[in-house]
């Protein structure tokens, strides 16, 4: 091993202070101190961050020294140095401090050696700063030492540019002095030792500790020259030591190919450092190793490899496809092969499996694991592809003169999509190509994204549904028609059976499924059975795809509608996980049904159903008149029907007991049931509608108002069209808050209006007025829904919502709260929902395990943050749905004010102390009221007896100026005495108003419980 030259940069370094330094080490150590002391001094200077998922913070730099952005690849090196929380200080601090980048380099190079055996040698040559860098937190771990990270930080613009030579001079300074007992040294594994990797041999070369200047030269950035000194380094490496090792430690296949290329070494030897598997493996894959430096780009930069690389492969395949049941001296290389070419390969392979049918599971194909025949030849089959050579003619004779059968071909045109396209030409099936992709589209699988974005292509040019839709169960019924019919039966079926390859578990049970029930193979009363014995939630998916009765299709299609609700009804009794899957299983249900019925989406099929059901029942008798008396069903102004009882004109009470079993009564009680059900599905429906953005056009609009239940709700209702108008919908136009009539055309669509959008058109508060000059009283929270919108603070930090962070809240409540709004617990992270249609999900992160019982400590809520359902990095809030946004802070915010530990949270609910504050300013101007102020979250009232505040978020009542007053509400007896402008059930803000009211006129206060609080001393 020759030592470095004496002029060279490293031996003139060394020979002015020990390890290469420009400065004696007491010198170092004093600018170390400085720079310790400038950090100290500014320890409390705050700064903001770009986090990982693009979101922002702000930190102290005492608590963490980072950069400020994420700069990916910035080749401009004062960009990326400035990137730095004060670099201005520290720049001045190295500029004055009289040292040079090599400093830089080596102050930061290693930490530290932890084997006392090594470290006594190891010392003359290597510099570890462990002991040297203070650590200001005094934590001891390296990857959050400031002082190092400003050192590092300094290295970006003040780099070592001879660094490279410097370690090529380090490293064989170190070698050359390598002691014999170094050399000789072979480690024994301990007898505990189980999981001891001795791919690297079991000489000094595995312990890492002397390879430190040599592993941090970057072969990616070296000179010819340079390469052939690195060779020379890690060919001596390799051959000094235990003899054994040697096949162990070879030098990088860049460097082989280098020294080869420069004549330093025989081809032969070439072919010593290629033939190892793991080698194998990446230069016929062409993908990178990230054990192998350089790997990446080996085949580009030298050709010659090319040749070599196919010579290997094709002499191994002669030898292997020749072999028996045994295992061949080679195969442990040929199985270590990632790409295969060649049309003649494929049918060679084909021939050679014989009778045996292809492997269906996944290959575990490591080079130390024996493969059997059909195990291999099952996975060269499957990375076997085409030569640019490969013409179809060429094929055609060579499938011909194999006499290959058409099941088999069909068998590797799934197996191996790459030929599908060869073999459909050769077999010249009309339909083949859509058959197999259908198969593949509709298998339960999670491939890998090369093959999703090939599927998603091919997909592309036979259906208009998306890739997540398959994935989430959906079946198009139109591209499985058509590529039947062009395969006619025989030849569907040999696909069918061919189907299992599709996947390596399985996954093919459900798109076989699918086509069983289009074909009508899979009858209703079969897949109704599992479903309600079972809940399988696959048959579930196809529930909707049984091909309709013949003799009455709408009745076939409303029975289904009906029993989908009603398994809809059953899921509620399952904790939130099952129900979440089965909520997407039955969204995928009224998909397939729509589709199969001839609806363009789910809510049109809804919409219709409802229609078809109440008509049905308004068909039929629904009147009964036994002896003197007449039962009628009646559906009443506000949407709900009754059954009223009359008895010589007059009306009674109650169904007189002797008439409640009879025949006819009973099926009128049914149908009451049934239209009372549908009058609060429908109600819920109308609601989910508005949060998704469901359109309508015009003349469903129109048919809608004809039903007589969903009408009463609709006609309480604020729309808004595609052009922006904002009305009720009144005989096909839209009357406005204020009174004004909008006209419609018959082309304009119509959504039911999101409080957001009564907010961004400036017409929010005239609704509300609205409301209580006509004692409008909404289905469900509309005009007074309270909105949500991005604070200062989460478009700062543009992904993550703290708003809730800190609350404490219950897990049993939550869980039961969040799971009846679509919310499902996530067993990592925390509580999620997820948007299909938008691409996106929620997750609600708290410090919780929701699985345990919180009998030590209730959840405590931290951030929200939406991820996309593609890459999963997280979206910014400026990039959601402004309605969406809203509708989750909405729930998280019913969680915090319902679920708070200790009951409800006062300050928690801001959106609804803020509706409450609109709602009671209406109140008391309908009242007449004027000695109540409405200030922030307080009502304060100037009664006669004294002066009071109501507290809008949890109704607590002080006289002025600060003595609790108990008041105990009774729910029960506010409810419908006071006017509230929806349906909802909200106890609290009727008990907030009825206080007001009561206290704003205390001098007609009764009750001696109360007058007896209120202290006259303040009035």
């Amino acid at each position: 091993m020759p030592k470095p030259k004496a002029d060279s940069v490293y031996a003139k370094a060394v020979k002015e202070h020990q390890y290469g330094f420009s400065k004696s080490m007491s010198h170092i150590k004093e600018e170390i101190a400085k720079l310790y002391k400038l950090f100290e001094e500014n320890r409390n200077y705050e700064y903001e961050i770009e986090n990982y998922d693009n979101s922002k913070s702000t930190v102290l730099l005492g608590n963490s020294f980072r950069p400020l952005k994420n700069l990916k690849d910035e080749k401009n090196s004062e960009l990326a140095a400035t990137n730095y929380p004060l670099y201005e200080v520290w720049e001045e601090w190295f500029k004055n401090s009289g040292l040079v980048e090599r400093d830089l380099f080596l102050l930061t190079f290693v930490s530290s050696c932890d084997r006392k055996i090594w470290r006594d040698f190891l010392e003359k040559h290597v510099f570890y700063y462990k002991e040297l860098l203070p650590h200001p937190n005094k934590r001891g771990y390296d990857w959050d030492n400031a002082i190092l990270n400003i050192l590092n930080a300094l290295q970006v613009k003040y780099a070592f540019e001879e660094k490279v030579d410097f370690l090529i001079d380090a490293s064989s300074a170190l070698y050359a002095d390598l002691p014999e007992s170094i050399k000789e040294f072979e480690y024994v594994p301990g007898k505990n030792e189980y999981y001891y990797n001795n791919n690297n041999g079991n000489g000094w070369q595995s312990q890492n500790f002397f390879d430190v200047y040599l592993n941090r030269i970057d072969l990616r950035n070296v000179t010819t020259e340079q390469e052939i000194k690195i060779w020379n380094l890690y060919r001596w490496r390799q051959l000094n030591g235990l003899e054994k090792n040697i096949s162990h430690c070879k030098p990088f296949v860049q460097l082989y190919s280098a020294a080869f290329e420069q004549k330093l070494i025989t081809e032969g030897e070439l072919y010593e450092g290629i033939l190892e598997p793991e080698r194998i493996s990446f230069l016929t894959g062409g993908n990178r190793n990230y054990r192998n430096q350089g790997s990446e780009d080996l085949l580009v930069r030298f050709p010659f490899l090319v040749s070599m690389v196919d010579k290997i492969r094709e002499t191994f395949l002669d030898v292997e496809v020749k072999r028996g049941d045994s295992n061949t001296s080679v195969a442990h290389l040929v199985q270590s092969f990632q790409k295969i070419f060649g049309a003649n390969r494929l049918v060679e392979l084909i021939t050679a499996l014989g009778k045996a049918s292809l492997y269906k599971g996944y290959i575990y194909s490591w080079s130390y694991t024996d493969l059997t025949k059909q195990k291999l030849f099952s996975f060269l089959l499957k990375r076997c592809y085409p030569l640019e050579t490969d013409t179809q003619e060429s094929f055609n004779a060579l499938i011909k003169k194999a006499k290959i059968s058409e099941e088999r071909l069909i068998q590797t045109a799934i197996y191996a999509p790459q030929w599908q396209k060869f073999i459909s030409s050769y077999l010249d099936w009309n339909g083949l190509d859509e058959g197999i992709w259908w198969f593949h589209a509709h298998t339960k699988t999670a491939s890998y994204s090369a093959t999703n974005s090939e599927l998603e292509s091919e997909a592309a040019r036979f259906s208009t549904l998306d890739l997540q839709d398959f994935k989430d169960g959906a079946v198009d019924k139109d591209w499985f028609t058509s590529a039947y019919k062009k395969l006619g039966k025989a030849k569907w079926e040999m696909l069918y059976e061919s189907a299992k390859y599709v996947t390596d578990g399985n996954g093919h049970r459900r798109a076989r499924l699918y086509a069983d029930t289009i074909t009508g193979d899979l009858k209703i009363r079969e897949v109704t059975a599992k479903v309600k014995d079972k809940r399988d939630q696959d048959y579930l998916r196809v529930y909707g795809l049984v091909p309709l009765s013949k003799a009455s299709p709408e009745k076939d299609i409303l029975a289904r509608y009906e029993y989908l609700q009603q398994f809809k009804k059953e899921s509620k009794e399952f904790g939130s996980m099952k129900q979440a899957s089965e909520a997407l299983a039955i969204r995928v249900a009224l998909e397939n049904l729509a589709r199969n019925a001839g609806y363009p989406d789910p809510v049109r099929l809804t919409w219709a159903m409802e229609t078809k059901q109440v008509q049905n029942i308004l068909s039929k008798e629904t009147e009964v008149v036994l002896d003197d008396v007449t039962i009628s069903l009646v559906i009443n102004n506000e949407g709900k029907a009754d059954l009223v009882t009359y008895k010589a004109g007059k009306e009674l009470k109650s169904i007189p007991p002797k008439y409640k079993k009879d025949k006819g009564v009973v099926e009128l009680t049914n149908y009451r049931k049934t239209m009372r059900e549908q009058w609060t599905r429908s109600r819920k429906g109308l609601e989910e509608s508005m949060i998704r953005g469901d359109e309508f056009l015009f003349a469903e609009m129109q048919n809608l108002f004809e039903h007589p239940i969903i009408s009463k709700h609709l006609e309480k209702l604020v729309f808004i069209s595609n052009d922006n108008q904002i009305g009720f919908y009144v005989d096909g136009s839209l009357v406005t808050g204020l009174g004004e009539m909008i006209s419609l055309n018959e082309n304009q669509t119509f959504r039911i209006a999101h409080c957001f959008d009564l907010h961004k058109n400036n017409v929010w508060v005239d609704y509300q007025k609205y409301c209580f000059d006509n004692k409008l009283q909404q289905p469900f929270k509309q005009i007074f829904r309270e909105l949500y919108v991005p604070t200062p603070d989460e478009l700062k930090e543009k992904s993550i919502s703290r708003r809730y962070a800190g609350h404490q809240v219950q897990p049993n409540q939550t869980l039961a709260l969040l799971k009846t709004r679509g919310w499902k617990v996530d067993y990592e992270e925390g509580l999620q929902k997820v948007f299909h249609k938008e691409g996106y999900q929620v997750k609600m992160y708290a410090m919780a395990d929701w699985f345990s019982p919180a009998d030590v400590e209730s959840p405590t809520l931290e951030t929200i943050e939406f991820h996309s359902l593609k890459d999963y990095k997280n979206i910014a809030f400026e990039d959601i749905n402004p309605r969406i946004f809203s509708e989750v802070m909405r729930d998280i915010d019913l969680v915090v004010s319902v679920a708070h530990v200790g009951g409800v949270d006062p300050e928690a609910s801001h959106s609804s102390i803020e509706m409450r504050a609109v709602l009671l300013r209406e109140t008391l101007r309908l009242f007449k009221i004027k000695n109540v102020e409405i200030t922030g979250n307080h009502a304060i009232i100037k009664g006669q007896l004294a002066e009071y505040s109501v507290h809008l978020g949890s109704a607590i009542v002080h006289q002025v100026p600060g003595k609790y007053l108990s008041i105990l509400p009774i729910h029960s007896q506010h409810r419908g005495r006071l006017f509230l402008p929806f349906a909802d059930d909200d106890p609290k803000s009727a008990e907030v108003m009825s206080k007001v009211l009561l206290f704003a006129k205390d001098n007609e206060i009764q009750d001696p419980t109360i007058l007896s609080q209120i202290d006259k001393t303040y009035a």
